[in-house]
């Protein structure tokens, strides 16, 4: 935030500001969304590190026109928007979404949903102003959760529900308005879903083996989900009491496939046994695979209850909602050897206690590899609040343009560090500098589950996050804000 408060280039402006004259004229020269601001918020706007009270710090000093629209941050559209309804409501929770790649006024979002089939599906025709909300149509079935939505390039939709020891696949060539359910295959756990950009009828679902062998493996089918090859590994050996979980793949264009995961080290022990994030990389279509593994500290306090996951608190009494650290994949458009990597991670941050358990607060963090997945630089906090608040459930997409996304909860702007709003971020050099801004109108209290990941999705003409809200209801509802790169 700029701010040149007490400066001498200020003196001036402080001084014809005293009169009350000059103050209405002031606020009357303002832009309306600085004007309306409470005065509290003028008062202390050094205080706090948003784009009215920055507007309104450069306007003092004569910077900005200001009627101007900011620069440094996407046009924030609308505001929130409930992609639920009050017949269609709570218990919702672990989303993705995705935008079509052809038309950005089409976007499907999933969550659990508790109800019969176990995810709804959200769809948009108007570039996410307004969804149509349903449980996902499985023909009678019920089904779990663990929900996984893909866009190809010509516009086909998939979604991925978890019914152990089965994953349903629905399809829609129409943006959600049909659904038809593909063959099932078997899965234990955490299923995920990819889709090859140069066929839309060629995709892929990972999966956790567990406890089987307790490794990330994998389906691929080239008719739609008509039939399915044979499963294979893509996980390497864990520990002797570790396991693999918690995959996510993504397919470049040139038919490269990279799929990031989580390794637990000591199921028994928890993330105080070590915790790595895995990057898997094939170039024959999922013949052969090569992998990376990164030691990182896992974010949030850790309990071996969790057998590796870390809890954040959501009050002063130590309950706490679960929470990850698995690698979030993004690869670059042009090159396939250039991927990225996001995940919610204390390796930058101070101590963090929840109850009796102990670990590190959680970053947004991001790495880089510029050689194929091999080597991966240091991790950096995309996030730049400093120390001491927490982020997590982050997520990455990279725009066919080659600008990247992330979008993450972020507890900074709450002084108890319990609820969180809803941030955002860019970069359009790769991952080497970042500009953040806050998204969410309100700040939302989790509850003690909120599933394990949120949902950031990105295409030329729109962005959409989606992430748990309380606002409407306790247990929690899927929110989106519409906004434009």
């Amino acid at each position: 935030m700029i701010c040149a408060c007490g400066s001498s280039e200020s003196t001036s402006v402080t001084q014809q500001a005293n009169t009350a004259e000059t103050r209405t004229d002031m606020l009357r020269s303002m832009p309306e969304r600085i004007r309306n601001m409470p005065d509290i918020w003028r008062q202390y706007h050094g205080w706090f590190d948003n784009e009215l009270t920055a507007r309104y710090e450069q306007w003092l000093q004569g910077w900005v026109d200001p009627d101007a629209e900011p620069l440094d941050s996407p046009d924030q559209g609308e505001g929130d928007v409930r992609m639920s309804n009050p017949s269609f409501a709570g218990s919702q929770n672990e989303f993705q979404i995705a935008i079509n790649p052809m038309d950005s006024r089409f976007a499907i979002g999933t969550s659990n949903d508790g109800r019969r089939a176990g995810v709804g599906i959200y769809a948009t025709a108007d570039s996410g102003l307004t969804w149509t909300a349903q449980d996902a149509p499985l023909g009678g079935l019920a089904g779990c959760c663990d929900p996984a939505v893909v866009y190809g390039q010509d516009g086909v939709a998939y979604v991925g529900i978890l019914n152990p020891p089965i994953t349903f696949t629905l399809r829609s060539d129409d943006n959600g308005d049909n659904w038809q359910l593909m063959t099932n295959v078997a899965t234990p756990d955490r299923n995920n879903l990819a889709v090859d950009p140069r066929d839309s009828n060629v995709i892929m679902i990972t999966y956790s083996d567990l406890p089987a062998t307790n490794r990330i493996k994998g389906y691929r089918s080239t008719d739609g989900g008509l039939t399915w090859g044979p499963s294979f590994f893509i996980g390497d050996l864990p520990p002797p009491q570790g396991y693999e979980q918690s995959s996510q793949p993504r397919i470049h264009n040139d038919g490269t496939i990279y799929v990031g995961f989580q390794q637990y080290l000591n199921s028994g022990a928890g993330c105080n046994a070590g915790v790595q994030n895995v990057v898997a990389k094939s170039t024959d279509d999922g013949q052969t695979w090569t992998q990376t593994v990164i030691d990182i500290i896992q974010g949030g306090a850790c309990t071996p209850s969790q057998a590796g996951r870390g809890v954040f608190c959501i009050n002063a009494g130590g309950s706490g909602f679960r929470t990850r650290s698995h690698p979030i994949i993004g690869i670059d458009p042009v090159d396939s050897n250039i991927v990225y990597m996001v995940y919610s991670g204390g390796e930058l941050e101070l101590p963090y206690s929840c109850g009796s358990a102990t670990g590190f607060h959680g970053d947004t963090l991001f790495r880089k590899s510029v050689d194929g997945g091999a080597t991966f630089s240091d991790p950096i906090a995309i996030n730049q609040d400093g120390q001491g608040s927490d982020q997590y459930y982050p997520w990455l997409d990279v725009t066919a343009d080659g600008v990247l996304y992330v979008g993450w909860n972020d507890r900074r702007d709450d002084p108890n560090n319990f609820k969180s709003r809803w941030y955002q971020a860019f970069s359009t050099d790769q991952g080497d500098t970042w500009t953040e801004y806050p998204v969410t109108d309100v700040m939302t209290q989790p509850s003690t589950f909120i599933g394990d990941y949120h949902g950031m999705a990105a295409q030329a003409g729109l962005l959409l996050g989606m992430w748990f809200d309380s606002r409407d209801s306790g247990s929690g509802d899927p929110y989106t804000h519409p906004a434009t790169p």
